[in-house]
């Protein structure tokens, strides 16, 4: 059996990566009464990385978080940074957090965690399929598509519909 801090860990994950994806549960999670602790707010922060994975670290970049606190009425906290600016999205993962946290944590986990789980279980085979697809393909560096031309980098297919920048 999981522990209290792996099964927050986990859901605190799939509401990071859900993005955009949490707008569809905004009727619900937005039922109960809530307060603001922390209202959505952007700002950025310092990523790290080492070269390999095993050397000395170094600023790879700045990237923009967005970040949230909430209080439902039953005095649980909810908190939340994701990648990006939609801070309708940092809300509602902080209203998710707060709900899983409470005595219906059950009811929450399979309404919003686990369709969300289940969505981004599904991007990722998609993905895995595409990338065996590219290691059987004859030439690497061309895909024949029907309507867009693809530029591969790091072994993912990224659409370039009207210039090298845009992805």
């Amino acid at each position: 059996m999981q522990s209290n801090i792996q099964l927050r860990q986990e859901w605190m994950q799939v509401l990071a990566r859900a993005g955009q994806d949490l707008h569809r549960y905004s009727e619900i999670l937005e039922q109960s009464n809530y307060q603001c602790i922390r209202a959505p707010e952007t700002g950025m922060v310092m990523v790290r990385a080492r070269m390999g994975g095993t050397g000395q670290a170094f600023n790879a970049g700045e990237m923009t978080v967005t970040r949230c606190v909430v209080r439902l009425d039953d005095g649980q906290l909810g908190y939340s940074y994701l990648a990006g600016r939609d801070k309708k999205a940092a809300l509602l993962a902080a209203l998710a957090d707060a709900h899983l946290q409470g005595a219906e944590s059950s009811y929450w986990h399979g309404q919003v965690i686990q369709p969300l789980q289940a969505q981004q279980a599904q991007l990722r085979a998609n993905v895995k399929r595409r990338l065996l697809h590219h290691e059987l393909i004859s030439s690497p560096w061309f895909v024949e598509t029907t309507n867009a031309k693809h530029h591969i980098t790091s072994g993912f297919f990224k659409p370039c519909v009207t210039g090298p920048r845009e992805f």
